[in-house]
Formats: C-alpha cells, structure tokens, sequence
C-alpha cells in the first residue's frame, strides 16, 4: 500500500510540474499583455503612481499570478488522477501544451503581433530639464523608424532587455538592423520590469533627462510598464532640478531686468507685468521658478504660428504646474483691454502678461486701467 501511494505521489508530482509550466507561460502572456499587469501599467500612467507603488504592485501581481497557476495545475492534476477516460486525459495534457506552444511561437518568431493599438509618435510627451523633450511609446517598427528619421528625431531609447526571453532579444536584433537602415540612433537603456531596481538604467535616464538635447523616442515592448517609470523618473529629476535651484532661481525677478530678448519689461502696476515672449532660458529661469501664480498669454491661436508657440507653451508649463492662461488680443481696443483688465483684478498677484513682442500702445491702455 505505501509502495502504491509513493508512485502515486511520484505519478502526480510529474504530471503537476508539466501541466503548471505549459500553464504558465500562455497565462503569463495574457496577464502581461492584455490582463491585470497591463491594466495596472495603464491606470499608474493616468494617475502619474509613484515608481515604489508601481513596482510593488507588480510583485503582487506576479505574486497572485504563480498562485493561481499552481492552483489551476494542482486541481487538473487531481482531476487527472480520478478520471479513467483516456480521451479526456489525453485533452487535459494536449490542451495546456498547445496553449504553450502556440504562445511561445508568437513571444519568441511574432512577437511585433503582440504591439498593441501603437498610438503613433504623439502617444505621450514629456520634457526633461533643458532642452530635450521624450515621446514615449511601443516598438517601432521599420516604417515607424522611419518616420521618426523623417521627423528628425534625435535617436531611439530602447528599454528592452535580452533577459525577457525569448521575445526581446528577437526584437532588439531586428531594431538594431532597421534602424541601421533607416539612418537613425538606438540608444539601449535596458531595464527589467518590477522584479529588478535597474538602479544602472535608472542613472543613465536622470543624466539624459538632464544632459540630452533634441527629441528621443522612448520605448519598452508594449509601450506601459517601462515607458511609465521612464516618464516618472524624468519628470521627478526636473522637479529635482528645478528645487536644488530654487534658492538661485527665486532670487531672480522681473524688477531686476529691462528686457528679456525680444523687447523690454514693463511693469504695469504693483504685481502685474508685460513682457514679449520669453526664450526658453527667460522662461525656465523667470516664469517657471514658483513666483509667478499666473502667466497670460495673449497671442493669437488663430494665427498658425502663435499657434504653435501657444502649444508648446502650455505643455511646458503643465509639467511645471504653473498655470497659463491665452487670452487673445488681436487688436488694441477698448473692449478688448477691458476684458483683459477684468480678468487679471481676479485673478491672484504677481502675475506675468506676454505677447510676442511689447505693444506700446497696449501697456499703456492696460497702466491706465489697472491704476483706476
């Protein structure tokens, strides 16, 4: 009888240990890709989840992951044991080894099919401290890389790492000879996805956050869990910059300068000052330091390039939480000053006016009005 039960125990420990490895792998994919590890990368992106969170919640989903799949293969391995079907059994094992083989045929010779719903280079933006700006996104593929030449885009970062086997390895080969072919830059950052600190990854980023110049695309596999920390990490190293500045910044003020670049200063009444359109050294160093509560813009969004200049400004200023406001003034009129004048007596001081350059006429008119 003990003889019987020991190969019965032997018999289930095989027939456990198959049916959990042919289950791991395609239930794996699936909770990665399209289940509750993705839909967790999706929400930390909307809600902007600190890097600790993200990542300890990917250990609890991995964790709830290998439990269930040992569940799912010991209830199969018992309900192997009592059953005396043959046909029955023989599905029971064929069917979580198809499942396996056909998921590793996709990870590992497919694996741009599981790129999922690609937004395009415009997925997401942010901006590092200085002048580089990160578009963040999933694996480019050749037409993509492309695009991205075209576009003139300073280089590709790369987040996959040779160790998410056997996918990425297929996928950085075959980035690096598109990317040969269509002219561009691959820089490799790779990182692991919750289970590593990637504290070398991390180091490279905060540097290129502060040291690049240009326009990067930044991609993991899907475009979620690594392009999400990437986002973090940047945006936490700006904020970093812009605090261990702060002391130098804030002694900067408008009532120590003339003029900016594009024309000079003027202070309207106490608080309230119009100044042309600030270069990118004048914006951060000026209007982005924590003094101002408002800045106005009064560019026109109906000409294309006040347009752009209105776009760019306010992503810019969306990542430094300073508030922007565009009301337009096309012309200097009574109507139209009297409604900027409104709008700035309720508004909280100081606060900054700019156009693109400084219209006389306009300061004037506003002086008067504010004074009253």
């Amino acid at each position: 009888m003990a003889n019987k039960q020991t190969k019965f125990t032997w018999r289930s420990s095989i027939t456990f240990l198959y049916l959990a490895f042919c289950l791991g792998f395609p239930l794996g994919l699936l909770v990665l890709t399209i289940g509750p590890a993705a839909w967790m990368a999706s929400y930390a992106q909307k809600t902007n989840m600190s890097l600790s969170l993200e990542s300890t919640l990917g250990k609890v989903i991995i964790l709830l992951f290998l439990i269930f799949t040992i569940l799912i293969a010991l209830w199969l391995t018992k309900v192997v044991g009592r059953i005396r079907s043959k046909g029955f059994r023989f599905l029971i094992f064929a069917l979580p080894f198809a499942a396996l083989v056909a998921s590793l045929f996709i990870f590992s010779f497919k694996p741009q099919v599981m790129v999922a719903n690609t937004q395009g280079i415009q997925e997401a933006q942010i901006k590092g401290v200085g002048k580089v700006q990160f578009i963040l996104g999933s694996y480019p593929d050749r037409t993509h890389l492309d695009q991205l030449k075209y576009e003139g885009y300073t280089a590709v970062i790369s987040l996959l790492h040779e160790m998410v086997v056997p996918a990425e390895p297929v996928l950085i080969e075959e980035e690096k000879e598109n990317a040969e072919q269509a002219g561009i830059k691959i820089i490799r950052i790779p990182m692991l996805p919750w289970i590593s600190g990637n504290e070398e990854a991390v180091q490279k980023i905060k540097d290129l956050a502060v040291n690049g110049k240009g326009k990067y695309y930044v991609h993991c596999y899907l475009g979620r869990d690594r392009v999400n920390v990437f986002k973090t990490i940047v945006k936490s190293q700006a904020a970093e910059a812009l605090e261990a500045n702060a002391s130098l910044v804030k002694t900067r003020s408008l009532d120590d300068l003339t003029q900016f670049e594009r024309g000079p200063i003027i202070k309207l009444v106490e608080g309230v000052y119009l100044t042309p359109y600030p270069t990118e050294e004048e914006m951060f160093g000026y209007l982005l330091n924590g003094t101002y509560k408002m800045v106005i813009c009064i560019l026109d969004p109906n000409d294309p390039a006040d347009k752009t200049r209105i776009q760019e400004e306010m992503k810019i200023f969306d990542d430094y939480g300073v508030n922007l406001k565009n009301i337009p003034i096309t012309k200097t009129n009574k109507k139209q000053v009297q409604m900027l004048v409104d709008s700035i007596k309720k508004m909280e001081k100081p606060l900054v006016i700019h156009g693109y350059r400084v219209n006389n006429e306009l300061a004037t008119a506003l002086k008067e009005q504010l004074s009253k």
